[in-house]
């Protein structure tokens, strides 16, 4: 069925299943579906939102691949939709599950993503990961 489209609707098609999967707790076949999208295009949306599957299903060197390439491609973060509004906005979260793939992976560098996130989103919540990167950050 997604074969008969075209090559974008084929890639946002995948994303959007996977991120549904996703939502569901379905980490393993959300990572599929970012696959699949990903064997359609190499975009930096379906990177990122497969780090984010990486990281529910606790695979934290995976989940740092994507990730660390998406913040040397962070360019294409202000046209994952490819229209002409930017999308800067998806950048910060990059920040936050970088520093939960490397707490899993044990990094101190963690610590350090965590206030990198923290002091571009200082004054907002991104669904939650404010509060909770604040909670994972160590007591001074």
């Amino acid at each position: 069925m997604l074969k008969s489209l075209a090559p974008d609707e084929q890639l946002y098609a995948n994303i959007i299943r996977g991120d549904v999967e996703l939502k569901r707790g379905h980490a393993a076949s959300a990572i599929d579906r970012f696959r699949a999208a990903l064997s359609v295009s190499d975009a930096w949306l379906a990177h990122f939102e497969r780090a984010r599957a990486y990281v529910a299903a606790g695979a934290f060197t995976q989940a740092d691949s994507d990730l660390e390439l998406c913040l040397q491609r962070r360019g294409e973060a202000t046209a994952v939709y490819l229209d002409d509004n930017p999308s800067y906005h998806l950048l910060p979260p990059v920040y936050y599950y970088l520093a939960r793939a490397q707490e899993g992976l044990h990094s101190p560098a963690a610590t350090e993503s965590y206030k990198t996130f923290l002091s571009i989103k200082q004054s907002g919540d991104e669904k939650g990961l404010v509060a909770d990167a604040r909670r994972r950050l160590p007591s001074p």
